[in-house]
């Protein structure tokens, strides 16, 4: 499976959700990097160059209900926001060893009250502050 890190998960920001990461590593495997081209081409190059910014410095951080160790992290933009979906690696999963972005996409801000609604919030960066 060829794939690329893209950054290390910030630990500190998902921790009273998750506490046993097999590593902070987030890597982009090429079927999935392929995945994000076809599904969102008109935006593939704004997104690719989001998700290190999009991971490294999310507005808000969400855990899916849907799927199982997963996380949303979304990043304001200027008029939209950018969605990242990681799949968590715990525990040395041997389906999942390392964590991998899924998919990604620009949203609006309507789209990002359904996350909101749907989801658990873990994650505010302007409760930080």
């Amino acid at each position: 499976m060829k794939y690329k890190i893209i950054t290390y998960l910030d630990i500190r920001k998902i921790a009273n959700f998750v506490s046993r990461l097999s590593s902070s590593e987030v890597i982009l495997t090429d079927e999935r990097r392929k995945h994000i081209y076809m599904k969102h081409s008109s935006d593939y190059l704004r997104i690719r160059r989001g998700l290190r910014k999009t991971i490294d410095n999310p507005t808000l951080i969400y855990a899916s209900t849907k799927d199982h160790n997963t996380l949303l992290y979304i990043r304001k933009l200027s008029k939209n926001n950018q969605n990242v979906v990681v799949r968590l690696s715990i525990n040395n999963d041997k389906k999942h060893p390392e964590n991998s972005i899924i998919t990604s996409w620009i949203v609006r801000d309507s789209y990002v009250k359904v996350i909101d609604k749907n989801n658990i919030l873990i994650y505010n960066e302007y409760s930080e502050k």
